[in-house]
């Protein structure tokens, strides 16, 4: 699994967007990796809502596409609530190991 961190910089930077892009475009022709988005503020999130200037394909992946919120200085229930998400999202390695170990 592949996990990206969005801030509002980053979908300024047009050098940034055209990685994102590439990126994007390299996991539509593998469906082997997964890709997960952290939006690192509202703004960000907001970034992505709105007509920008970012590509069509980058606009459609990133409302498709999986993603969480983190906001730093909330409080510790927020906090907890952010890394529960991201342990529900990322992929369950024991169900992969039980399941190799059964093929053998």
């Amino acid at each position: 699994m592949l996990i990206c961190l969005l801030s509002a910089d980053y979908l300024c930077n047009s050098n940034a967007v055209f990685v994102l892009e590439s990126g994007v475009q390299a996991l539509l022709q593998n469906s082997a990796f997964k890709l997960l988005l952290i939006q690192t503020n509202r703004e960000s999130a907001s970034l992505i809502q709105q007509d920008s200037p970012l590509p069509t394909l980058v606009q459609r992946a990133l409302k498709v596409l999986p993603s969480l919120n983190w906001t730093s200085g909330k409080p510790s229930r927020a906090t907890h609530n952010f890394w529960k998400s991201l342990r529900k999202a990322m992929p369950d390695h024991r169900v992969n190991l039980v399941s190799l170990m059964q093929d053998q």
